[in-house]
């Protein structure tokens, strides 16, 4: 069962309307509606917090403690491309967190490999930004 199934069947044994949920979470109807239909998973483990708070469900119930890690890790990722390179490289980090999730799509890698092939790449990032900040 994928996040959006998971967020709609909580959300219906809950007893809220789609636009009650996005109150609650203070985001868009459109997005809810997005999250249920699985075009969009929440970005954010601050989105996840609130909907497993305001649906009285585990965070686990939505995502795994490894996927909440990873997670975790690509914000952080971001928000340390963002306060050093500004806008762009925040743009950068995210084309590069995008771009390796589209590669796993369906894919059958182990949550560890995945978590270490992000760090890997998160490293080679910052690592060719210094060298070229430093020619």
């Amino acid at each position: 069962m994928q996040i959006g199934d998971k967020i709609r069947n909580a959300r219906k044994r809950a007893g809220f309307t789609q636009k009650e949920l996005a109150a609650k979470v203070n985001v868009t109807t459109r997005c809810i509606q997005y999250y249920e239909a699985n075009i969009r998973k929440p970005q954010s483990t601050e989105i996840i917090i609130k909907l497993a708070a305001a649906l009285n469900e585990e965070v686990n119930y939505f995502l795994s403690e490894q996927e909440l890690a990873i997670m975790r890790e690509n914000e952080m990722f971001i928000g340390e491309a963002e306060s050093k390179y500004g806008k762009t490289g925040k743009a950068q980090a995210n084309h590069i967190i995008e771009s390796a999730q589209a590669l796993f799509a369906g894919g059958e890698l182990a949550e560890e490999d995945k978590e270490a092939f992000f760090r890997a790449i998160t490293e080679i990032y910052f690592d060719s930004k210094k060298n070229s900040q430093q020619k």
